[in-house]
């Protein structure tokens, strides 16, 4: 498992993590190429309360390195920061595709956690 990416700027707080995963057809699941989510993509309307908000998301990688499909796994108990989590995270990052036995790019999965947090430091 991989931990990584970990961003501060200001009072707002990203940190994340995640687990690539081969899937059936693939030898080596998808990595991320380029992209991140920063601290000024936190969506401040959704976290006015000052609460944090976990999203644990998998993420299906087609052959081009983006994401297809975003599945919540674990929400952080706000439809709206959820699906703003998702949408974030396929419009900024792009991922190496997972490869099969014969070295292609076949279809993979990923799993990602965003941790938002807009209180002061």
């Amino acid at each position: 498992m991989n931990i990584g990416k970990a961003a501060l700027a200001g009072s707002a707080i990203i940190s994340s993590g995640f687990l690539g995963i081969a899937s059936a057809s693939a030898q080596t699941p998808p990595t991320i190429r380029y992209g991140s989510v920063r601290a000024e993509d936190a969506p401040r309307e959704l976290l006015r309360h000052g609460e944090p908000g976990l999203v644990l998301m998998e993420f299906t990688i087609d052959t081009e390195g983006r994401v297809s499909h975003c599945a919540i796994v674990v929400s952080s108990g706000y439809d709206a920061l959820d699906a703003y989590s998702c949408k974030i995270w396929g419009k900024r990052v792009r991922y190496y595709p997972a490869r099969n036995a014969q070295d292609e790019p076949v279809e993979g999965t990923t799993t990602h956690a965003i941790r938002w947090d807009t209180r002061p430091r």
